[in-house]
């Protein structure tokens, strides 16, 4: 502590004027603490009224939202203030929302001791509520009560100076009080709270309670400052708790402080903040003007609201919705601002704003139809009203299909209600429409499913295609001239130049040639066109021909050459050449090469047919006559063998073996035959019949059999005895070739037939699927230039062969609506292919059918006998038969078998006989079990038209048809004529018998 330099003031004043001093000294000092007092209680007023209004301003909002906990919390902090005694919040009913008494007083304050502020609420300059703040003025009465006790100890030493009037004691116990007083008023204004009397150099008591009272009131003071400390730190943590950005500034806009949202929304420092204005974050676009009007009005008002553009220390310039309000502090005006980033929002409604202006004007300048729908339309364009031909008001009092043409009206309603549904139909179609005139139009339509506020809508688009659909008929035809020139070409083509060279080869060409272009350009045409056919005026030999450039510019054609595949295989072509003129000069010329290798097979087969159809001119002459003659020498002789003695019994045995031989020659004779249907049945295991075929017609030999059989195969419908030629010709063949060894392999699979896949197999496209059976043996294999002929009747290799066995076969698969091809294994042998089509449900088992038989449906012979299922227990000697043919040696052969078999037989010439027999038997009461029919009779009524007759009378009648050979399919399909079965001549007396128990048992 400096020593004090004024002189004593002994020296100069006297006793009596230090009294004077004294009584002066006591005026003055009551008197400034009376005008101390007035100032005082003026800052307290004003202090208190500022807090007051800060206070309503804060709980606005919340007391607005019905907040009221957060009203509790902000009243909790507000009320911290000592000078606060109670709070009272209303809203604006004048109810009481929260009420708050001060916990640190004991009992109720003296009313001089009060002053009651009440400050009205207000949001949106609207009022909301009140407050009602009681303060206390204890702090004012202390203040009074220091002063007071201060100038009692002032007085009192001056008391003390003036009894003493010593020099020393002014000096020493005087002047160095006030000294150390002064050093702790120094260190209060530098904030330093800090203040300790003790060890200071004090001789009276009442100075050391002086100094204690000082030091009261400093720690009274920093502990005040605490307490302010800690309101600072909880309003710290409300601010940072903001979402809103808070800032606080002076009248003038300065920026005093701000929140951590504020200072993230601007990107300055905190510090750089607290040094800037307002003003300096206003974006560039928006008036400074404006915003100092925004201050001024809330000084108005107390408080405003606005958007406004700012602009953040990044350069992003964004918008804002600032809540601005006045509040009072220690008589200076300040303003909050909260502050709420509404950039996207604004963003957002700008561009839809855009985007609806864009749709607008795009919708009602577009040629094009644009329309929204439900159910109903919804809003038309201009465009779309002139379309159609309606008013806008019209338009929206319709369904969207009620303007379609009437045949697509279902569809487009379908596809459209789909639509608003989400469902995935079509996005774009054309369609008709027909205009309120009547006028049918072309549209081309495009829509796709909206929302709209949670409506399902639909946006459509449409233009008039009217013209373009003209246009694209007319077009269309062009295109089909155009695609008529193009196929001719579409084939193979090869471009010659003027000097006959190669200059163009299209794709096709290439894969006839078998190499690219770029390896023929530049050649020669008679290097390119280089082709082979068959010379057919004797040799049959195979010669090659190279064509020169003057033949093609002098037109070539010629439809009987072939080129040879990478397997060997030929490839038929058609040649065509002509020259391509310009103003009668020659330029070059042009070859067309059209691949007819599948027309050339169908062609041969074709050849084939027609060699089959000759030969079945000739069968069918003798088919039926010689049948009839062998079944009268088969029956004879089958009857003389039961009657003949032991040693005529050979001889008559070797006439049968003979017969047998001259019956199976008939056969093959009759499968060539018009109308030789087979009679299939339903083979269900293909490949067990592919075995015994094998095992039957190669027993004996040392050749080796190797089964590739699937184990999936279909069933079939074919007729078994056929068949058997096909495999007994074919496995004959082979065993000759082999010489009785080496290996055959036998190969069957399922066959599922694509046309565009196996177009050069000539199969039936009624049929999808086929075994594929295939017979290959490892023989020298077939000569190239017989190997198209193996299938022609009477052509033959052998030198006692017949030529009717391969010829059998072609035409028993064919017949059968089948296919058979050979071609020779490139590794050596033969390979035979044979396709047997696949009825389609044939592969699904019939479900068993139940049928009721009732006793007058079961022959007498069968009541009889009690139903024996064995053709041995069957009694044939009660039966009654009729039976018609018009050859006397059949009908008697007919009556030996049935002396034979002990039944009765009325034999009769024709259907007409055969009918009156039959009503006649009727009338008599009796019945014919079973009827024997022949199919075909000379002149008179045959096995058909007998049937009908028959049924007509009886639809109950069992009816058997014979024959040796038909002009129909009766003898394959009988059961669809209605016979009960079947019985093909030459037959033996088992055949009689058998066909007669299967009929009466079935």
């Amino acid at each position: 502590m400096k020593k004090s330099k004024v002189p004593s003031i002994l020296n100069k004043f006297s006793v009596a004027y230090l009294v004077q001093i004294l009584v002066a000294f006591t005026i003055s000092g009551f008197l400034f603490m009376g005008v101390s007092y007035f100032q005082k209680n003026k800052t307290f007023l004003k202090e208190i009224n500022s807090y007051a209004e800060s206070f309503a301003n804060v709980i606005a909002y919340p007391l607005w939202s019905y907040d009221f906990d957060a009203v509790g919390r902000y009243t909790q902090v507000f009320a911290e203030n000592k000078d606060v005694y109670a709070v009272s919040v209303f809203d604006d009913a004048g109810k009481t929302v929260i009420s708050w008494v001060s916990p640190y007083s004991k009992e109720a304050i003296p009313a001089e001791l009060s002053k009651k502020i009440i400050k009205p609420v207000f949001f949106n300059n609207k009022k909301i509520g009140a407050v009602e703040i009681l303060y206390s003025k204890e702090r004012l009465k202390s203040f009074v009560n220091s002063y007071i006790l201060l100038m009692l100890c002032l007085i009192v030493v001056l008391t003390i100076i003036m009894l003493i009037g010593s020099r020393y004691l002014i000096k020493n116990y005087i002047l160095v009080p006030f000294e150390i007083l002064s050093d702790a008023i120094e260190e209060v204004e530098k904030g330093k709270y800090e203040y300790d009397a003790i060890g200071r150099d004090v001789k009276f008591r009442e100075f050391g309670k002086l100094l204690n009272e000082i030091e009261k009131m400093v720690n009274a003071i920093k502990s005040r400052e605490d307490e302010l400390s800690e309101v600072n730190e909880e309003l710290s943590i409300l601010l940072k708790s903001m979402p809103d950005g808070f800032v606080l500034m002076d009248s003038g806009g300065n920026i005093l402080q701000v929140n951590e949202s504020f200072v993230e929304m601007f990107k300055y420092s905190e510090e750089k903040l607290k040094n800037m204005n307002v003003m300096d974050l206003s974006d560039e676009t928006f008036s400074k003007n404006l915003f100092k009007n925004y201050l001024e009005e809330a000084l108005k008002n107390g408080l405003t609201s606005f958007r406004w553009i700012a602009k953040s220390k990044d350069g992003r310039s964004f918008w804002i919705f600032v809540r601005l309000s006045v509040v009072v502090l220690k008589g200076e005006k300040y303003f909050i601002a909260l502050v709420h980033d509404i950039d996207e929002e604004v963003k957002l409604q700008e561009k839809l704003k855009e985007s609806e202006e864009k749709f607008r004007a795009f919708a009602e300048n577009t040629k094009a139809a644009v329309f929204l729908y439900s159910e109903y339309f919804e809003y038309v364009n201009p465009a779309t009203c002139q379309i159609l031909g309606y008013s806008e008001e019209e338009m929206l009092k319709m369904h969207f299909w009620e303007v379609v043409h009437p045949e697509e009206q279902m569809l487009v309603k379908e596809r459209g209600l789909k639509r608003l549904e989400g469902d995935e139909v079509p996005q774009s179609y054309e369609f008709r429409i027909v205009r309120k005139d009547g006028k049918v139009r072309w549209i081309e339509f495009v829509a796709d499913h909206i929302e709209i506020k949670n409506r399902k809508l639909a946006l459509g688009t449409a233009i008039d295609i009217t013209p373009r659909k003209v246009y694209q008929e007319g077009l269309k035809q062009e295109k089909e001239k155009l695609a008529a020139t193009l196929r001719s070409i579409a084939e193979g083509v090869v471009v010659l130049d003027e000097k006959g060279r190669v200059s163009i080869v299209n794709k096709a060409a290439e894969k006839l040639f078998n190499q690219k272009e770029k390896d023929l350009v530049g050649l020669n045409c008679n290097e390119v066109l280089s082709f082979y056919f068959e010379d057919e005026l004797g040799t049959r030999e195979i010669k090659k021909v190279s064509l020169s450039f003057k033949e093609i510019i002098e037109g070539y054609q010629n439809d009987k050459l072939f080129l040879y595949k990478d397997n060997g295989d030929e490839l038929f072509v058609a040649v065509s050449g002509s020259p391509v003129r310009i103003n009668q000069k020659i330029l070059g010329g042009i070859v067309v090469i059209s691949d007819i290798t599948e027309h050339e097979i169908y062609k041969r087969e074709i050849v084939k047919q027609k060699k089959l159809e000759s030969l079945a001119t000739l069968a069918a002459g003798i088919a039926h006559d010689f049948n009839n003659l062998l079944q009268v020498l088969q029956g004879n002789i089958e009857l003389a063998l039961i009657k003949a003695s032991d040693d005529l019994k050979p001889i008559l045995e070797r006439a049968q073996i003979s017969l047998k031989k001259a019956t199976g020659l008939a056969q093959r004779l009759l499968t060539f035959a018009k109308g030789g249907a087979p009679i299939k049945k339903k083979i269900e295991n293909v490949g067990e019949f592919l075995k015994n075929m094998a095992n039957l017609f190669l027993a004996g030999s040392s050749i080796k059999t190797i089964f590739e059989i699937a184990p999936d195969l279909y069933p079939i419908e074919a007729d078994p005895t056929q068949l058997e030629q096909v495999f007994n010709n074919i496995f004959t063949n082979a065993r000759d070739v082999l010489k009785n060894k080496g290996t055959i392999t036998i190969k069957a699979e399922n066959f599922f037939y694509d046309k565009k896949k196996y177009a050069s197999l000539p199969l039936k496209e009624k049929y999808l699927k086929y075994i594929h059976i295939t017979i290959e043996d490892n023989g020298p294999g077939i000569p190239h230039e017989i190997l198209e002929r193996i299938f022609e009747p009477y052509f033959t290799t052998k030198k006692y062969g017949t030529g009717l066995g391969l010829a059998v076969a072609y035409s028993v698969i064919s017949k059968h609506e089948g296919y058979i091809t050979a071609e020779n294994n490139p590794s050596g042998g033969a390979i035979f292919h044979i396709y047997l089509p696949v009825k389609e449900g044939l592969e699904e088992k019939p479900k068993p059918k139940i049928v009721k038989i009732e006793e007058k449906d079961v022959p007498h012979s069968v009541l009889k006998k009690g139903g024996k299922e064995t053709i041995e227990d069957f009694d044939f000697s009660s039966l009654n038969i009729l039976f018609m043919d018009d050859e006397e040696d059949v009908r008697d052969v007919a009556e030996d078998f049935a002396y034979a078999l002990n039944c009765n037989i009325v034999c009769v010439a024709n259907g007409e006989d055969a009918v009156k027999e039959y009503k006649d038997a009727l009338n008599r009461g009796e019945r014919f079990d079973i009827v024997f029919v022949d199919l075909t009779v000379v002149g008179g009524m045959g096995g058909e038209e007998t049937l009908k007759e028959l049924k007509k009378i009886d639809p109950d009648v069992k009816v058997v048809v014979s024959s040796g050979y038909a002009h129909s399919a009766a003898m394959s399909q009988f059961k669809k004529l209605g016979f009960v079965n079947v019985l093909p001549k030459p037959y033996l007396l088992e055949d009689f018998k058998r066909v007669i128990f299967e009929s009466l048992s079935d």
